[in-house]
């Protein structure tokens, strides 16, 4: 009787276990099969929705991002106190400043007041071997003689560069080309010293550290901009994404040769890293960072290009983004070497 018990005890206690092993392997299964419908659906409707729905969504996320910029200056306006400076105005009297020649300038229907003032600080800058950055080198800055004040006769400054800069346009490019070689090839204030005026600390801006400024600035100032000064240079980062984007149209060419690579290409830019899946390969499911490479690098030649009709100077600060995003795409193309040569080794 005991021992019957005990069988019977120890026969459910069996069943038990097996229904609940059994049990585990079926959720698991029934999880991992919907988890990989859902994926794979997911990738399916990927691969068949058309392109214009990816350039739809980037064009949406360019309207909010634009949108709640709009909506953040606003809501700083109607809280502080903020007076308008017209930066633009720099940029159109730098153009006619040094774009427009003494005789069409003086010939135009612009204030005499104002035709003055740039023939006269023309010829400061010109005394200073500076054709940019009229505003701080040479013009007095704005109305007060105070930094960023706004620039008298703005609307003016506007007509006069309507009229006699861009009606000019070889002398303009001219004049672009030469200020926009000078920040390609050149840098400046690659290091940004640790002080405020005035003006920031009465609106509760506080002073940079002192302490992080002597550690840092030696660093940036002797080592780094004497050891590597391209990687303060604009044609650097240019060069560098240049490469990145030859490289990344190389490896797209050689997909779309083999079966079944264009279409993961394809769905590999909207889901992350990619997978090339080539039947019977080694790097069938090898990561690729081709996509994350080519935004990033395309996005620093953008940018830097895009500074030909408006650049000022040769500041580093101007050259931001491109370091950071071709470091990160630098980066991104290095893990994927490694990992490709990781799987070629394979176990």
């Amino acid at each position: 009787m005991g021992r019957s018990a005990c069988a019977d005890g120890c026969g459910a206690s069996c069943a038990a276990a097996l229904a609940a092993v059994g049990g585990g392997r079926l959720r698991g299964g029934l999880r991992g099969g919907l988890r990989g419908g859902l994926r794979g659906g997911l990738r399916t409707a990927v691969d068949r929705a058309p392109r214009w729905c990816f350039a739809g969504l980037s064009v949406l996320v360019i309207c909010v991002v634009g949108f709640g910029s709009v909506a953040t200056e606003k809501l700083i306006e109607s809280r502080v106190d903020v007076e308008h400076n017209g930066q633009i105005s720099q940029i159109f009297l730098d153009d006619v400043m040094f774009s427009v020649p003494e005789s069409r300038l003086q010939s135009s229907d612009a204030p005499r007041e104002l035709k003055d003032h740039i023939s006269s600080a023309r010829d400061t800058c010109l005394d200073k071997g500076v054709i940019w950055d009229a505003y701080w080198n040479c013009y007095g800055r704005g109305d007060t003689g105070r930094a960023f004040s706004p620039v008298e006769y703005q609307d003016d400054l506007k007509h006069l560069w309507l009229n006699e800069v861009i009606t000019h346009p070889v002398s303009y490019l001219e004049y672009r080309s030469a200020v926009f070689s000078y920040y390609f090839f050149s840098s400046k204030l690659e290091y940004w010293e640790a002080d405020w005026d005035g003006d920031a600390e009465k609106v509760g801006y506080e002073a940079g550290s002192v302490k992080a400024d002597f550690i840092f600035r030696p660093y940036v100032e002797d080592f780094a901009l004497g050891t590597f000064p391209m990687l303060f240079k604009p044609w650097f980062w240019t060069l560098v994404a240049a490469v990145l984007v030859g490289l990344a149209v190389r490896a797209r060419r050689r997909d779309e040769t083999v079966p079944g690579i264009r279409s993961a290409t394809a769905s590999g830019i909207a889901s992350g890293p990619s997978v090339s899946p080539s039947a019977g390969s080694k790097l069938s499911h090898t990561p690729t960072f081709w996509p994350e490479v080519t935004v990033l690098a395309t996005s620093a030649l953008c940018y830097i290009v895009g500074y030909f009709p408006i650049v000022p100077a040769n500041h580093f600060r101007y050259t931001y983004w491109p370091a950071l995003a071709v470091t990160v795409a630098f980066v991104l193309w290095l893990a994927q070497l490694r990992i490709q040569r990781v799987r070629n080794i394979g176990p």
